[in-house]
């Protein structure tokens, strides 16, 4: 008897493989944060003590993939 290999997604329910992946991705995120920025930042973003709050940032909740966060952490 073989067994097959399910497709995670199915024609019913077409999203169950990007949420996972998505839910990973988040995960990685979060890790990141509380390993680089937390510490001034604050550990939920709502700014510590030599980092703002990002939660209201217009330049964070305008980002799409990081293209906007990423230039200013750089430089």
């Amino acid at each position: 008897m073989f067994l097959l290999a399910q497709n995670t997604q199915s024609p019913a329910n077409p999203k169950v493989a990007e949420q996972s992946e998505s839910e990973a991705l988040v995960k990685t995120g979060q890790a990141l944060f509380q390993q680089n920025c937390a510490f001034c930042h604050g550990k939920d973003a709502g700014g510590g003590e030599t980092g703002p709050d990002l939660t209201g940032s217009a330049l964070v909740a305008s980002d799409v993939h990081g293209n906007n966060i990423s230039e200013v952490v750089r430089h």
